[in-house]
């Protein structure tokens, strides 16, 4: 069994079959009557319902070779730059499981658009089916948690222990598999998703209730109840050889009395002390019980692969419902993004227009801290290849870019956005330059650290990638910043690679401004007649004042000064 809930089936290749056939551990030679302990049910179904570990298909089969695709570059920089730990915390609600997988796929950056669609269905689904989801993803943690820890304490080399060991666990699963099958049955009308409808299909078609009775019954014999029968065969010097368990055969009840009140005489009994007689027995029964416990114990192992996998699958899910409540708590809206391919895929030639437009986009890390409604921004950036973001301090220009950045993230991952619209296109790799502080490990100035970065971020970058910059090069003075600026953006735009960059650098924006390319959007930080900030970002050219006093006014509770918010560049602000 296989779980699809984070990739299509049509994405993985069929696992080849496996080279070893689970009838021929049963196959024995007995000098009685008795049938073989383990069925084919037992040793062929339970052992191939593992999940292989991740890059494998399965015990003797070739691991999955995957295509190697763009990732993002020092996840380290887009965790901090976009401050993303407060939006993992409330995803996971402190379950680690929650906190590593949502990490993970926010970062890897390496789905198809087909994926993306394909999981979009099924968030559609966990959305709308919220505490089946949950349930499914509680009920498999609190076995898995329970009898994980006790399979993984089978230390023992001995079969005889292996097998005792080995059975509280295998019946925990059992009976969580036949609740899994339970849930499928009743919920599986209200699911429309093909994930979700492979994994109940999956679990009716092959875990149907006889089957599960059958593994109940056989856990149940090999408890040992009635003691431990073993058949050999006769091998040279009528040594005995091949041993194997035994399913006892089931007797009237008159004929059980009997026997116990006439002893067959074909039995012996070890003397008190003889610890010579019970090494051999212990030995013959070890030899008998091998097969068995090797059996019992390959189930429970790939039993354990299999819900780990289904259960990891399940906390993406989870995670994101985690904070869809949270957003939703604070009053704010979210999106299934309309999701298009990479402007640039691979060969293409000439490249797609980039399509990005959204409406009422917010920053969900700043959202979830602070439990309130947040003002959105809207814009329609199609086609564009360089974003300039400029305005009043203080006036939401970072919270905007970590937005962008976010909201892709998100998207690429197969979520939804923090947006009331959101339509935008893949991209190859997203990358992060922020502006950093002063650090006691810096080797050499800040000017070079930055360098260096994009000197390493530059390597990495492939067309169609989406980079992110703020404050970029404004360690040293304007004209040597906005000079290096301008030819790492002239650089990456004529390299197809699409720039949001934030900057309080003016002659850097006004020189970019004055080339009127048409592919090329200028946003500012909006602020009222009265030095007020709605923190929105809004059309217009780049201003020669960031209107820093209004900060000034407003710490010392002074008037602003009257002034235009929308003042001509080459205006200087009236003094106060």
């Amino acid at each position: 069994m296989r779980v699809f809930l984070l990739h299509s089936p049509h994405d993985t290749p069929t696992p080849a079959t496996p080279a070893t056939s689970a009838t021929s551990a049963t196959s024995t030679t007995s000098a009685t009557s008795a049938t073989p302990a383990t069925s084919a049910a037992l040793t062929t179904s339970v052992t191939a319902g593992g999940s292989a570990p991740p890059g494998h298909d399965g015990p003797g089969q070739t691991p999955r070779q995957e295509a190697p695709k763009p990732q993002n570059l020092r996840t380290d920089d887009l965790m901090s730059d976009l401050e993303l730990e407060p939006l993992l915390q409330h995803m996971a609600q402190g379950d680690p499981l929650i906190r590593k997988t949502m990490e993970n796929q926010l970062l890897q950056n390496t789905l198809t658009l087909e994926t993306i669609h394909y999981r979009q269905q099924v968030m559609r689904d966990t959305l709308e089916n919220p505490q089946v989801v949950r349930a499914l993803y509680e009920q498999i943690g609190a076995v898995m948690e329970e009898e994980g820890r006790l399979y993984q304490g089978i230390f023992s080399t001995q079969p005889a222990s292996v097998l005792q060991n080995a059975l509280m666990p295998m019946e925990a699963f059992t009976n969580l598999l036949e609740e899994l099958c339970r849930t499928a049955r009743t919920e599986q009308d209200h699911f429309r998703s093909e994930g979700f409808r492979h994994l109940f299909g999956m679990l009716q078609e092959e875990l149907p209730r006889e089957y599960l009775e059958e593994i109940r019954s056989m856990l149940k014999i090999l408890r040992l109840d009635q003691g431990t029968l073993l058949g050999a065969t006769l091998g040279p010097g009528n040594r005995c050889t091949r041993f194997s368990l035994l399913r006892p055969r089931r007797e009237r009840r008159w004929k059980g009395w009997l026997r116990k009140k006439i002893p067959s005489p074909y039995t012996f009994s070890l003397a008190e002390g003889d610890e010579i007689g019970y090494r051999i027995i212990e030995e013959i029964k070890n030899r008998g019980l091998n097969k068995a416990s090797h059996i019992l114990l390959q189930s429970a192992d790939h039993l354990v692969g299999f819900l780990g996998r289904l259960r990891e699958e399940l906390s993406f899910y989870v995670g994101a419902l985690n904070l869809r409540d949270a957003l939703e708590a604070g009053g704010n809206p979210l999106c299934m993004p309309l999701c298009e391919p990479c402007s640039i895929p691979p060969g293409s030639d000439p490249p797609k227009p980039r399509e990005h437009r959204f409406s009422g986009l917010y920053d969900p890390a700043l959202a979830v801290q602070l439990a309130e409604p947040l003002a959105g921004n809207d814009a329609i950036l199609d086609g564009s290849t360089l974003v300039i973001v400029t305005g009043a301090n203080k006036g939401g220009k970072s919270t905007f870019l970590r937005s962008i950045g976010t909201a892709q993230l998100m998207m690429q991952s197969g979520m939804f956005v923090p947006a009331q619209t959101f339509r935008g296109s893949l991209c190859r790799g997203l990358f992060t330059h922020y502006r950093r502080g002063e650090a006691h490990t810096m080797n050499s100035g800040k000017l070079d650290e930055e360098l260096r970065r994009m000197s390493e971020i530059a390597d990495a970058l492939v067309p169609g990638s989406l980079v992110l910059l703020n404050e970029t090069f404004a360690a040293t003075n304007e004209g040597e910043g906005s000079e290096i600026a301008r030819g790492v953006v002239q650089a990456l735009v004529d390299r197809n690679i699409t720039l949001f960059f934030v900057t309080h650098l003016y002659g850097l924006a006004k020189s970019l401004h004055d080339q009127n390319r048409p592919d090329w959007v200028f946003l500012r930080a909006h602020r009222d007649d009265q030095g007020g900030r709605t923190y929105q970002v809004t059309p217009g050219e780049p201003l020669s004042t960031s209107f820093g006093k209004d900060l000034w006014h407003n710490r010392y509770r002074e008037p602003s000064p009257p002034q235009p918010a929308n003042q001509p560049a080459n205006q200087p602000a009236p003094r106060p």
